[in-house]
């Protein structure tokens, strides 16, 4: 129970650090932010401000060492940890708690699963060609297989995220429990990094969502020094300095 409560926790709390326009400002931000790292400030802000440890204390059995946990596995790693702060290494028999959203072991994690399909609702609509024919009634026969997938990117999903999640289990590896999968869903693995790659060639990386990224930095550049916040004990700050004022 203690162990979902802890996923119930940090899953919400992973992305709440992202910026305006997502990862376009971590190119903005200072040298060395990370949205990961903003997520950690607003978890620790939410819980001081509404003075909630003592809730998840006897609400959920969570005391500091368990809402420590909650900031490592947000982090991932120690690499990708704040300099000042305090990693603590986790018992073997926890270690498989990184490995659900946020994996930095293998990359395989229900965070990118879900994304996949979020994804992959809105750009599988309609496929161009039945974009010109979207006006008519009654519509004719579509050009293209309209399941779910990237029809208008060439491209149809078939990584199956439902059968991969049946064929997990915890397992014991190399000293310390992971999450593992049957030999058999090698094909469905590799149809997951298919699938990643597929997603940043044809869509996050591709070109035109590239020069639209570029083009969304420079005017938050050129807005920044007339944009001014309230920050730490009162001090304005711009939009690019009150990231650091968490």
């Amino acid at each position: 129970k203690h162990y979902m409560t802890r996923i119930y926790m940090y899953t919400p709390n992973l992305h709440t650090g992202h910026g305006p326009f997502s990862h376009c400002f971590d190119e903005f931000a200072p040298p060395g932010w990370c949205h990961e790292h903003a997520s950690v400030s607003i978890f620790d802000y939410l819980i001081r401000a509404n003075d909630l440890t003592p809730v998840l204390k006897s609400k959920g059995g969570l005391g500091e060492e368990e809402i420590h946990l909650v900031k490592q596995l947000i982090l991932g790693d120690q690499a990708h940890a704040p300099a000042d702060f305090t990693w603590n290494s986790p018992p073997p028999l926890k270690s498989f708690l990184y490995d659900i959203v946020a994996n930095h072991r293998s990359g395989i994690d229900v965070d990118r699963m879900d994304y996949f399909q979020r994804v992959y609702i809105p750009l599988s609509i309609e496929s161009t060609d039945n974009m010109v024919y979207k006006s008519l009634t009654p519509p004719p026969t579509p050009l293209h297989n309209t399941t779910p997938g990237l029809p208008q990117l060439g491209h149809q999903q078939a990584f199956d995220a439902d059968r991969l999640l049946m064929a997990s289990r915890v397992c014991f590896v190399n000293g310390s429990w992971r999450i593992c999968f049957k030999d058999k869903e090698v094909w469905n693995v590799a149809e997951f990094f298919h699938t990643r790659y597929s997603l940043h060639k044809k869509a996050y990386q591709h070109r035109v969502s590239t020069v639209i990224s570029c083009l969304l930095m420079d005017i938050m550049r050129a807005a920044d020094p007339h944009l001014h916040f309230t920050g730490k004990e009162g001090r304005l700050c711009t939009m690019s300095t009150a990231a650091a004022e968490m």
